[in-house]
């Protein structure tokens, strides 16, 4: 009885520390997309997270560590939010639900995750700026293509390492655009004409090649 109830106790423990750390983290995210990496202080983030600054220590001993944690939850938590469809399904779409799906997609970082995604650019620039940073975050890299690398991978194409960077910086392209002019409507419907185009490039109608 009391090896189960020492069990539950170390369960409930784990399972609290990981929702101190997920709540520090995305307080780190709020703080990043609305004042910028330097708005990233020990103080702040405590604040924020409504949490001790001993609490921040122990789980993170430097401001790398908050800063490479945040992003790696950031691209954890990228395929929950992204696509809600097998990557097979995606591949027999028609050009049109294609393009209608990826559009959302895109319109959903400008939107209703625009301070995630402004925390992720302003993380890559000072990962460019900051060599150990770039080493620490550096792994976690290779998961930001996984998703695109799949869907190319599904269409059938030929180069899918170079045609999922190709289509991952399109979009962030597009996303860094659009968050710089948002609320322009006739910007968004450039955006969904270049959507569109993306798709016909990378993502073909399957079944019209099987016709032809």
């Amino acid at each position: 009885m009391s090896g189960g109830s020492s069990q539950k106790s170390a369960r409930g423990s784990q399972a609290r520390g990981e929702a101190t750390k997920t709540r520090i983290l995305l307080a780190v995210l709020d703080l990043i997309a609305s004042g910028g990496i330097d708005a990233v202080t020990y103080r702040a983030v405590a604040s924020a997270a409504d949490v001790a600054q001993g609490v921040m220590t122990y789980h993170f001993a430097t401001r790398r560590d908050l800063l490479s944690a945040a992003y790696r939850l950031h691209h954890e938590r990228i395929r929950e939010t992204a696509i809600d469809l097998p990557v097979e399904a995606v591949s027999e779409l028609d050009i049109d639900d294609k393009a209608e799906l990826v559009f959302g997609f895109v319109k959903s970082m400008v939107v209703e995750e625009r301070s995630r995604y402004l925390a992720e650019f302003e993380i890559i620039l000072e990962i460019a700026r900051d060599p150990e940073l770039r080493r620490v975050v550096n792994p976690e890299s290779d998961a930001m293509d996984a998703f695109a690398y799949e869907l190319v991978s599904a269409a059938g194409s030929t180069s899918p390492q170079e045609d999922a960077l190709l289509l991952s910086a399109a979009i962030e392209g597009l996303v860094l655009e659009w968050m710089a002019r948002h609320g322009e409507r006739v910007f968004e419907r450039k955006v969904k004409s270049a959507v569109r185009r993306l798709v016909e490039v990378f993502f073909p109608d399957r079944r019209i090649a099987d016709r032809e």
